[in-house]
């Protein structure tokens, strides 16, 4: 019984450290850093940012004049963003945070195939 319960707590802990931490995640990110399939992408990142709000909501805009914008949720360590600045029904996006601190954030999705890594910063 022992055993078990010392097998139970490691899996709940695993659990826990392996959820994102929301108010590390609110605020403002700016990128710092793209890569596709393992290789840098040498792209012009300055207007590329991503703002959390403790409300629920995000705001990303990207090269051009390309936002996004709309809800959000935390699922252990996936964030799940829900578009809602067009009129169409879009697909929700979920994105792996692959780390996050207090200014650091690697996050992790695939688009066409490709995995897609972006490094942001406060």
């Amino acid at each position: 019984m022992m055993k078990h319960t010392a097998s139970l707590l490691f899996l709940t802990g695993l659990f826990w450290s392996c959820s994102v931490d929301k108010t590390r995640l609110e605020g403002a990110w700016r990128a710092v850093a793209f890569y596709e399939d393992g290789q840098q992408v040498n792209t012009p990142l300055d207007s590329v940012s991503l703002h959390f709000s403790p409300v629920g909501t995000y705001l990303f805009h990207s090269m051009g004049h390309y936002k996004a914008a709309g809800h959000f949720k935390i699922t252990l360590r996936y964030i799940v963003l829900q578009d809602t600045t067009n009129d169409e029904t879009t697909p929700d996006r979920t994105i792996a945070v692959q780390y996050l601190s207090t200014d650091t954030l690697k996050l992790e999705m695939g688009k066409n195939g490709k995995m897609q890594v972006l490094f942001m910063a406060r």
